[in-house]
């Protein structure tokens, strides 16, 4: 039988994003941060077993014997892999998946992270995730994903500003979502208002959900903004 350990899960889905500072600071590109329960954005459980399953598809410990494999044990495989830093690997599987059920929104966001983070392949990531939103168009988390590469990797700052306020409609919660929001306003856009009222929030919502560690980088970081804006420009 193979199953996740928990620490694994965790290492593969809280991986951090780079880039600009608060957007690498305060987003998390894998899927999202992992607990026993996965967050709700992500979409995913995460069973008593260890064993990851979409909650909306699948449920139940997946087993690896001899027998023919579905959809759902070729993308819990590739998850494995993926946390082993098995890229190939990991794409391998999560392409079977797919074929296997054309589909499999989880599946297409993982293999777009996998593109966009591991492989380089940034235009391939950029159709997993158009195609998992086509497919579950109320995805908070997939426009955020989207948003973070059309922003880094892309240079389409308009458009990623556009996901990530999407991303805020379908989920008013979505603490990473106005940080990384934040982010852009200010650093990118020139909306230093825009942007402080946004890591505000970011900030404000840290602290609600329990996330002291992305609160205290929110907190220090709306310092950093005001006390450059107290000084006088040239």
């Amino acid at each position: 039988v193979a199953t996740f350990t928990e620490d694994n899960i965790n290492k593969m889905l809280t991986k951090v994003i780079g880039a600009i500072s608060i957007i690498h600071i305060l987003g998390s590109v894998a899927s999202a941060e992992a607990s026993l329960v996965i967050r709700k954005a992500t979409g995913l459980i995460l069973q008593r077993t260890g064993v990851a399953s979409t909650s909306n598809r699948y449920s139940g410990t997946i087993t690896f014997q001899n027998t023919e494999l579905k959809a759902i044990d070729y993308f819990n495989s590739g998850a494995q892999k993926f946390s082993r830093k098995d890229y190939k690997g990991a794409l391998t599987d999560f392409n079977r998946a797919i074929q296997l059920d054309p589909n499999f929104v989880e599946a297409y966001n993982y293999r777009g992270n996998l593109k966009k983070n591991e492989l380089q392949d940034y235009q391939g990531a950029l159709a997993d995730f158009d195609r998992a939103i086509q497919l579950k168009p109320d995805y908070a988390l997939i426009y955020r994903n989207r948003g973070v590469l059309r922003l880094q990797r892309l240079r389409d700052n308009r458009g990623a500003l556009a996901d990530l306020n999407r991303a805020i409609q379908l989920d008013p919660n979505f603490a990473e979502a106005y940080g990384q929001r934040g982010g852009i306003k200010h650093e990118i856009l020139n909306d230093r208002v825009g942007g402080i009222v946004d890591t505000q929030q970011a900030a404000r919502l840290f602290k609600q959900q329990g996330d002291t560690k992305n609160y205290q980088v929110a907190i220090e970081l709306l310092r950093k903004w005001q006390q450059a804006d107290r000084k006088p420009r040239r």
